[in-house]
């Protein structure tokens, strides 16, 4: 009887303990499921981080290329100002002499020490001679004028030609200027016009360059038609 009691008394602390230990097992299930959650949460913040991270890397380096690209700019700028800049003041000087001669306040003589210091200033560029030429035409110097029309036309006779062909119209003198046009369509690829090119056709076209009787830009058209044909 005795020993049947002790076995019970055994029995009830095992059942106790495996109670016990059945909670605790649930208490650690439960402990593990809420770290998993733990770590899930973890998971996707650092998943968040990193696509957060990765999206200011590429805002950075975007930023650290336009703030390359602007400084490269700003070095291309100071180049072209530093190499063509006077080239600008060569340009306003054009409109500048056309609009002294038309209103006769400005002495011929300050009109052509004006394009010979630009002539000495920038070397090389065509517009320089063809403005030596301008004075000299408006200060009936022929001569001086046919060599600085010649320099003009070695540097670059396509811009000279449609210079002068733009300047002879203004000046209502439209068969030197049909003449002029000619040779600047001459140096024309008819099989790539660029816009320049058919503003100046448009022109023609129009009877803005006056009446071509002589046949003179017509003929050019023609020969462009025969080649292209």
């Amino acid at each position: 009887m005795s020993d049947y009691k002790i076995s019970y008394a055994n029995l009830c602390a095992i059942e106790n303990s495996l109670t016990a230990i059945g909670n605790n097992l649930q208490a650690i299930d439960n402990n593990v499921e809420q770290v998993n959650d733990n770590v899930k949460i973890v998971y996707d913040e650092l998943g968040a981080l990193a696509r957060d991270f990765h999206s200011f890397v590429q805002i950075q380096l975007r930023a650290n290329a336009l703030s390359k690209a602007q400084q490269r700019v700003i070095q291309i700028r100071q180049e072209l100002e530093k190499r063509f800049g006077h080239y600008d003041i060569v340009r306003r000087t054009t409109t500048g002499i056309l609009q002294a001669d038309d209103l006769g306040i400005v002495k011929r003589n300050t009109i052509s020490n004006a394009t010979e210091e630009l002539m000495i200033s920038t070397p090389g560029y065509w517009l320089a001679p063809c403005l030596v030429a301008l004075a000299a035409w408006i200060n009936d110097q022929p001569e001086l004028a046919e060599r600085a029309l010649k320099e003009g036309l070695k540097r670059n006779d396509e811009k000279t030609s449609l210079f002068f062909a733009l300047i002879c119209r203004r000046a209502d003198r439209k068969s030197a200027a049909l003449k002029w046009t000619r040779r600047y369509l001459a140096d024309q690829d008819e099989e790539n016009i660029d816009r320049k090119t058919v503003i100046v056709l448009d022109a023609f076209a129009s009877g803005l360059l006056g009446p071509d009787t002589e046949g003179v830009v017509s003929e050019q058209i023609g020969e462009w038609l025969e080649r292209l044909a």
